[in-house]
């Protein structure tokens, strides 16, 4: 297993969890989109494995925020405190520079579970 297969499906499931009849809106800028146009936007970057997996870190994002505005960051971190708190950000943002490996039987469970969730998000549309 490897970590972009996990990122795929991960991916997926973030911009189906917001659907509406298919449609999603965009975390940063409110833009709506079809799900399958929208990106997985990462408040803190994916190079940071730690929270890379984060439901809360990672939010559906339009393709202008995501990747001409590198991410939207301001607005990103505003929308989330609004959304989780403040509390919960810092915390979150606390944990970036952990060191995490995942080993392949982690990525493995990842993958299933979030492919279980895709699934059942998949059957409502």
């Amino acid at each position: 297993m490897t970590i972009k297969k996990v990122d795929s499906i991960f991916s997926k499931y973030i911009r189906l969890r917001e659907n509406d009849n298919g449609y999603v809106t965009c975390f940063t800028c409110g833009k709506i989109l079809h799900w399958r146009d929208a990106t997985c936007g990462h408040y803190i970057k994916r190079q940071f494995k730690a929270t890379r997996f984060s439901e809360v870190n990672c939010q559906v994002q339009c393709r202008h925020c995501n990747y001409y505005l590198q991410g939207n960051d301001v607005e990103f971190r505003k929308r989330l405190v609004e959304k989780y708190g403040e509390v919960t950000i810092k915390w979150l943002e606390s944990r970036k520079r952990q060191i995490c490996r995942f080993s392949n039987s982690e990525l493995e469970l990842m993958y299933k579970h979030y492919n279980t969730l895709v699934k059942e998000l998949e059957s409502k549309l």
